[in-house]
């Protein structure tokens, strides 16, 4: 441990004497910007800070003159019998008697013994760090794809997790040791904890220190998003919440959410100040569904705080999972990255799209061009057409970023105008099949149809069926059918019944079938013996690759097979 003894200096010191000590303090490892007066018998008497010397040389205190001048003769100072966690809680309190330190931060911590010896100085994020390092509970309030891949890392990671999850179906599954959504190497990792430094409740605990909201906020019809359950999430927290916790807001929201909704709920439940009483930041989750465990240890972590301590404390906490942490200078910006990245990404898929329609004008295969343009040129990477935009988040998170412009005054909208072309696309691919199915002299009402892929995505896998285009599709061809079969490598036969489709195998799906459509682009598609399923349809018959999975020349060569893909038919 490190020479307490060189911060200190005697009341009798000058200003020149006490820079001189608070310049070498960082070469002994000791903290900086402050030296000790302490007496004889090396009693603390008072404090002088590099801000103390600064402010006395401006009201014209000479560097001669004596420390006495310029000290803070009563600092805050703490019992070296008091724990971490009951230092950080008595903090406010010490600020607000003592009617000092701007903003209600103190950076320097200083613990003494029952004389009043100086036994240890510490910076406010170090001593945070020590209370963390022995009890290390956090609680992630929202146990969906977000907030369960999360605690499932964090309890990787050492920390006691505590997992808040209200919906009584959910909260038993995950008891049982069963997650309700399908995850690469999640069940595994959550049975390995659970019961351990994992525990699933109902409501927030009080003995947490660290609250990360991870809730849902879908969007309503009218494309506003549903903010109750943060609302409600953030009533929760607010009435467990203790001096010195720090809440982290994970869950995508509007702009200005954190600090207009979130923080004054926070502020009235618990009846205490963000940024003096307890800390404030937003940690936005950038992961893909089918590599969530991966990425978060592998991306780089977004972390915007109410002030420097929140921001620092925050940092602290997912540098345990991630080396690559990327600050930004307000709840706001953070809040803005993870509506950048999303409708970024919408709006490129939407130019594959469109691309698409265009390519069908003129009966071209949209991916043989799009990978032409692509090979051997740096400046851009179109993505490939596809028959929409699925998912929760690719979804939601363009609509919230259009009424953050909005709100700011901004009418005309790009983003808005790929989100209309991403959601025009599974109309019109069920207006290309019923077209087609025509010229091979067969009527919607009278074929069977075989979908082949009903998670919003196939790579990475998932079983997350929430806004798949394949249902959109679906529910536009359904009615006009006479029958429709179904088949997905994730998700159970029993969930696609329920859909109203006769779950089937892959070879029983296209034996008979008028037109097999594959809608996704799970990789084990590519182990499917296309020729021997193709020849068992109902002849002529129509098949629909919306992946280019396989190559038009080879389906070609089957006779009585139509292939339509994204922008072209064969």
């Amino acid at each position: 441990m490190p020479d307490i003894t060189k911060l200190y200096i005697g009341s009798r010191d000058t200003l020149r004497d006490s820079m001189q000590c608070i310049s070498k303090a960082g070469l002994s490892g000791l903290p900086s910007g402050i030296a000790l007066v302490v007496s004889s018998q090396g009693i603390l008497q008072g404090i002088v800070t590099d801000g103390d010397i600064r402010r006395g040389l401006l009201a014209g205190v000479l560097l001669e003159d004596s420390v006495e001048k310029i000290m803070t003769r009563d600092p805050i100072v703490f019992n070296g019998r008091m724990s971490y966690r009951e230092i950080l809680a008595e903090i406010p309190k010490r600020i607000a008697e003592k009617g000092r330190c701007r903003g209600g931060v103190v950076e320097k911590v200083i613990i003494v013994d029952d004389q009043g010896a100086v036994e240890q100085v510490l910076d406010f994020l170090q001593l945070w760090r020590h209370q963390m390092a022995l009890h290390r509970h956090v609680t992630v309030v929202g146990l969906g794809y977000v907030g369960l891949t999360l605690a499932a890392t964090m309890a990787e990671a050492g920390f006691q997790v505590t997992g808040v999850e209200v919906m009584d179906s959910v909260r038993e599954s995950l008891l049982e040791g069963k997650p309700h959504f399908h995850e690469i190497g999640l069940e595994a990792l959550f049975r390995h904890h659970l019961g351990k430094n994992l525990e699933i409740v109902p409501e927030p605990p009080r003995a947490s220190e660290i609250y990360i909201i991870a809730v849902g906020t879908p969007i309503r019809a009218d494309h506003s998003p549903v903010l109750e359950h943060l609302q409600e999430a953030a009533k929760q927290v607010g009435e467990v919440l203790s001096h010195g916790d720090l809440v982290v807001l994970r869950s995508t929201c509007p702009v200005g959410t954190s600090r207009n909704v979130v923080l004054p709920i926070l502020e009235k439940t618990s009846d205490m100040r963000c940024g003096r009483d307890f800390y404030l930041a937003f940690a936005p989750e950038r992961t893909v569904e089918g590599k969530a465990l991966f990425e978060l240890r592998t991306l780089p972590q977004i972390i915007g705080g109410f002030d420097r301590n929140a921001l620092d404390m925050a940092t602290s906490l997912f540098r345990e999972l991630t080396t690559q942490i990327i600050t930004v200078s307000s709840l706001e910006a953070a809040e803005m990255v993870k509506l950048v990245n999303n409708s970024f990404r919408d709006v490129t898929f939407a130019f594959a799209n469109e691309l698409a329609t265009v390519c069908e004008s003129y009966n071209l295969n949209t991916s043989e061009v799009v990978r032409a343009a692509n090979e051997g040129y740096p400046r851009n990477q179109v993505p490939v057409a596809s028959p929409g935009v699925g998912g929760p988040c690719l979804i939601k998170d363009p609509y919230i970023f259009v009424e953050a412009a909005r709100m700011a005054g901004i009418q005309r909208s790009l983003t808005l105008h790929g989100r209309e072309i991403n959601e025009a696309m599974p109309a019109l691919i069920v207006k290309k099949i019923v077209r087609h199915l025509g010229q091979i002299g067969k009527a919607p009402e009278r074929s069977v149809f075989f979908f082949i892929g009903f998670a919003f995505k196939g790579e990475p896998e998932t079983s997350d069926m929430r806004d798949s285009t394949t249902l959109e599709v679906l529910n536009l061809l359904k009615p006009c059918s006479s029958e429709v079969r179904g088949y997905d490598p994730v998700i159970s036969s029993s969930e696609i019944e329920q859909l109203g489709v006769k779950a089937c195998t892959i070879t029983d799906g296209f034996e008979g079938a008028d037109c097999a459509i594959l809608l996704n682009n799970h990789r084990s598609y590519a182990q499917i013996d296309i020729y021997t399923c193709l020849a068992g349809m109902n002849r002529p018959a129509l098949y629909v690759d919306c992946w280019n999975i396989f190559s038009p020349e080879d389906v070609k060569q089957i006779d009585g097979i139509t292939y339509l893909g994204m922008g072209f038919a064969v």
